[in-house]
């Protein structure tokens, strides 16, 4: 960080007590025993130090989670938090609370009619940060019929004599989610429908955020492209979402581990659930994961390089904390940062970050050097324990989009949602076809009961041998290649201190 202490950006380096009353009875969670590896992986040793570790981190989010959520500004995610805090802190470490001011609506439910009746709520998404409302209005398509990728209302041409009052039905792609809604609005537009494109099965809705700053007044939901049977041009639609706004201080955890220079090397989780459910998969699988990892480093002697660790919160919102501490300055200093977010997935598969198909990457400019090269790294270390690797596009949809709106290179891993898993993958290496990765994504049955602890440690073993080898320096070259090919670059090719060509902090 460009001369800035970590000390600086931070309220606190204490975790606060709930309120009373808030504490979990370990009786409210059912036992649990963890799925074995036998079956999953063929001839898989006995358990490892690792997924106990992943079990404990596990276990500790089902407590916190007990009434069924662990969002943010429930007593679930202060639960979280502290159990975060403990582990770390009893492995050494000191990690601190950076806390961001959080004002957005928190979806409660929310519903689509057509003239004909309602669109089936399995053909539904969530965006996170819609306004509350409900608008009953006609329905005019915007550009429908553009090509994959384009999207429509990316343009305040698209939007020209656009009879204001209406319901406004758009295209995923081209832009954020955000600015289509944004163009609508100032159209005259009273609700916005984003419908997902071809990049995507038809019966699969779009799903994102709309940032911290949606218009007001305007509700917003996705939809699968199937939708548009219910939803005809000229027709009466009706949107209706129920928020409520929220207005909290969300804490983030992070944790450093000291190096011999100021190149920082980070990966994160987001803390925070839906309201839903209690998200054991989404994504206490991650955090259980850099938990873990960060366990393991803890123990480990000092490395070149430093490693930052988060725990994210308000990614349910909008990817609010990690955007919010990115823009105050926390990626100053980092050289990569790698996203861990449902790894965990029961009928899923591992898939690391394709940053080189990433539309947003594409936008922006990515750095191929070192993205390719942690691409690569993650795919061998799970190749290396036996388990067949995929590729994930996941554009702006995690923790990671504030890197890489920042310029920093990104990679990460993930083992699906809500899409099924394709029959060529069944055919190939097993599974359930037409069936979703997690078919409790976003819902009340995201319990210990819906996580795949052998992927989760899959996931963690992956990511803790990127780190140790990111830590003595085997990815500076890729670094010092991508970092060159931009400005201004954090890190530059110099010569070290034992005369080696390597990168080094720019200050």
């Amino acid at each position: 960080m460009r001369g800035v202490p970590l000390g600086c950006l931070l309220a606190t380096a204490c975790v606060a007590p709930g309120p009373d009353g808030d504490v979990v009875d370990p009786d409210a969670v059912a036992p649990w025993d963890p799925p074995s590896l036998s079956g999953v992986l063929p001839g898989a040793p006995a358990p490892s130090a690792l997924r106990e570790a992943v079990v404990a981190g596990l276990e500790g989010l089902a407590l916190a989670g007990a009434d069924g959520t662990r969002a943010v500004a429930t007593p679930g995610y202060a639960a979280s938090v502290d159990h975060v805090v403990a582990r770390l802190e009893a492995v050494g470490l000191e990690p601190v609370l950076a806390f961001t001011r959080v004002k957005a609506w928190r979806i409660l439910g929310q519903g689509l009619d057509g003239p004909d009746g309602p669109v089936p709520a399995e053909l539904l998404g969530v965006l996170r940060g819609s306004p509350a409302g409900e608008v009953q209005a006609p329905l005019v398509h915007v550009d429908l019929l553009v090509p994959d990728g384009i999207g429509s209302a990316c343009e305040d041409d698209d939007l020209l004599g656009f009879p204001p009052g209406a319901v406004a039905v758009v295209r995923r792609g081209g832009c954020f989610h955000v600015d289509k809604v944004q163009r609508a609005a100032d159209a005259g537009a009273v609700a916005v429908i984003v419908v997902q494109d071809g990049r995507e099965p038809p019966h699969v809705p779009t799903y994102g955020s709309l940032g911290d700053a949606p218009p007001a007044g305007v509700p917003v939901v996705g939809a699968a492209a199937d939708a548009l049977a219910w939803l005809p041009e000229g027709g009466i639609g009706r949107v209706r979402v129920d928020s409520q706004l929220l207005d909290e201080d969300v804490p983030s955890v992070l944790v450093d581990l000291p190096g011999d220079d100021g190149a920082v090397w980070m990966a994160g989780a987001h803390l925070d659930s839906v309201t839903a459910g209690p998200g054991l998969n989404d994504n206490g699988s991650g955090v259980a994961a850099v938990l873990a990892v960060a366990e393991a480093l803890a123990a480990a002697p000092e490395g070149r390089h430093p490693v930052r660790l988060a725990f994210w919160g308000a990614e349910e919102l909008g990817l609010l904390g990690s955007r919010a501490l990115v823009d105050e300055g926390l990626a100053d200093d980092v050289v990569a940062y790698l996203n861990v977010d449902m790894v965990g997935s029961p009928n899923g598969r591992h898939m690391v970050y394709d940053v080189d198909g990433d539309e947003l990457e594409r936008t922006i400019g990515a750095f191929l050097p070192l993205e390719a090269a942690l691409e690569d790294a993650l795919r061998d270390a799970l190749a290396r324990r036996g388990w067949p690797v995929a590729q994930a596009v996941v554009e702006g949809r995690s923790d990671h989009t504030g890197f890489t709106l920042a310029g920093v290179p990104v990679g990460g891993v993930f083992t699906g949602a809500g899409l099924p898993l394709p029959d060529t993958w069944v055919e190939r290496h097993g599974g359930e076809a037409g069936v979703a990765h997690d078919a409790c994504y976003h819902a009340a049955c995201d319990t210990l009961a819906n996580v795949d602890v052998a992927r989760v440690e899959g996931a963690a073993a992956a990511l803790l041998d990127v780190l140790r080898d990111a830590r003595v320096g085997r990815f500076d070259e890729a670094a010092a290649a991508s970092w060159g090919a931009v400005a201004p670059p954090v890190l530059a090719l110099q010569d070290g201190p034992d005369g080696c060509m390597g990168p080094q902090p720019r200050r």
